[in-house]
């Protein structure tokens, strides 16, 4: 059952960015023209389901809109997936991101050894050393946190071995300083994690507190829009809409990000994960026991608009990805014009400063 919300402004706290010097503002400037940004697969979850879409499209939306990357889930396109490459074609997605200067960062699922060593032989055959996991678990919710320690202390050993980095993200279920806990145990420089805009939300958490908890182990960031719906009890769901057409603190978030990182930037790779049609319901309330069950759960996936026809809604998903776009680079130019303001305002008020004297 689902309750009307009056405003989800009334729901997600806001925030501005503030520059406090001109340092800052030099840092900021040079922050946004060093970004890196990705394509990311779950942004074309729908073409890579139901057209001829596949990596190499992806890659090539990457180049055609100057991203630095892409972000490439091993079982995206099910049959197309990168996991059912044979080495041939490894080997020619490795040529084409080598000669359009392509990053990629490898994503699952899981981390169970299966997958882990598929992702490492993918990470290795590709070029990338990152790769971003998550679990699902159900139980009691210590009982889930003691499992994902282990694993992650598994992951940690194999990120050695091999020179990776693993970010682990909150996928809708563990609230951040549960993430905390588990990056602390494991105490591992090449285990981190991934911040997302909007998974918090299914936690009934809050964008800005959750990134404030987590930003010492921030790594990756998941670029997206979302709105919640409030469910009884006490919990809230996550509906994908397009970035920008929310109420999520974006310009606010995106500043702290981008900030992290005294003399080089904490965060690798900003991904743009536009997923209009996303639905992920509560796993955590407000007012739950202190260690709550948590019950099964199948993956959230993106749905078909019911209203519109099958090349409608590819069609649709592809004008969003290019949406996306368009919404980061405005906003980085909207945190690149308050960086230049501050440092006019400086150079006046030294150049008064000087008159006087």
């Amino acid at each position: 059952m689902t309750m009307n919300i009056p405003s989800l402004r009334n729901l997600i706290l806001q925030g501005n960015p503030y520059i406090n010097d001109t340092a800052e503002a030099l840092k900021l400037i040079d922050r946004i023209e060093h970004i890196e940004l990705h394509a990311h697969t779950y942004a074309f979850y729908l073409n890579l389901q139901h057209s001829s879409f596949d990596i190499f499209d992806l890659c090539a939306f990457a180049v055609e809109n100057k991203l630095q990357g892409v972000n490439i889930h091993i079982d995206a396109g099910n049959d197309k997936s990168i996991s059912n490459y044979s080495p041939k074609k490894l080997r020619k997605l490795r040529n084409y991101l080598e000669l359009h200067n392509l990053n990629i960062n490898i994503e699952a699922s899981s981390t169970s050894k299966k997958v882990i060593s598929r992702s490492i032989h993918l990470a290795n055959s590709l070029g990338s050393k990152n790769i971003r996991v998550y679990d699902r678990y159900k139980g009691q919710l210590n009982d889930i946190i003691q499992k994902c320690i282990k694993r992650m202390k598994n992951v940690a050993q194999t990120a050695e071995k091999y020179d990776l980095h693993f970010v682990m993200e909150p996928h809708e279920v563990l609230k951040s300083e549960e993430l905390v806990q588990i990056i602390e145990a494991v105490n591992s420089p090449r285990v981190n994690l991934l911040f997302d805009f909007g998974n918090m939300l299914s936690t009934a958490e809050q964008p800005l507190e959750a990134l404030e908890t987590m930003q010492p182990y921030i790594k990756q960031v998941h670029l997206k829009g979302a709105n919640i719906e409030a469910v009884e009890p006490n919990g809230f769901a996550q509906i994908g809409v397009r970035q920008g057409d929310d109420d999520l603190p974006h310009e606010m978030m995106l500043f702290k990000l981008l900030m992290l990182g005294d003399t080089m930037p904490q965060v690798g790779a900003f991904s743009l994960e536009q997923q209009v049609g996303y639905y992920a319901p509560p796993y955590r309330f407000e007012n739950e026991p202190q260690d709550p069950f948590i019950p099964k759960r199948k993956p959230s996936k993106t749905q078909l608009h019911p209203k519109l026809n099958l090349d409608e809604n590819l069609d649709l998903e592809l004008k969003n990805a290019y949406h996306q776009v368009e919404f980061i680079n405005k906003t980085l130019e909207n945190l690149s014009n308050i960086a230049s303001k501050e440092l006019k305002e400086k150079q006046m008020a030294d150049s008064c400063l000087e008159l006087q004297l």
